[in-house]
């Protein structure tokens, strides 16, 4: 009988101990799982940051230019059509319009987003005194 419960309780003791070590090494696991996510997500943030340095500032350059050329044809659009037609001309949808195939920015349910009206192009290298390469008129 005494060997018997000395033998429980040493079985006990390293139930005890082994169960504390099970939790250690879920936890070791745990965080190796987590560190290989973290890894990956970091790195796929390096290569967007690296991504975004490379294109943003081209492409917002691009765009802003075609975008302020847009918005100050509109403008002469909206001048001829509100009082310089020539004799017997149709009046002039903008450029956007034109392009995006649409009759108007009204579909007789909802208005139709504007490029023009709704995009802003922050600037890459932030500056107090021009935040955006482009932003709509107010």
């Amino acid at each position: 009988m005494e060997a018997a419960t000395f033998r429980r309780d040493r079985l006990q003791a390293a139930m005890t101990r082994l169960e504390g070590r099970r939790k250690q090494v879920r936890a070791l696991e745990e965080d190796r799982r987590r560190r290989a996510h973290y890894d990956k997500i970091k790195d796929e943030r390096d290569r967007l940051a690296k991504e975004l340095t490379r294109v943003y500032p081209a492409i917002a350059a691009q765009l802003g230019d075609l975008l302020a050329r847009i918005d100050a044809n509109d403008r002469e659009i909206a001048y001829v059509n509100r009082g310089a037609l020539p004799n017997e001309a149709e009046r002039l949808d903008v450029a956007e319009q034109v392009a995006r195939g649409l009759r108007g920015f009204n579909d007789g349910v909802t208005m139709i987003p504007r490029i023009t009206h709704e995009v802003r192009l922050p600037n890459f290298a932030y500056s107090q005194s021009q935040p955006f390469v482009w932003r709509p008129r107010q």
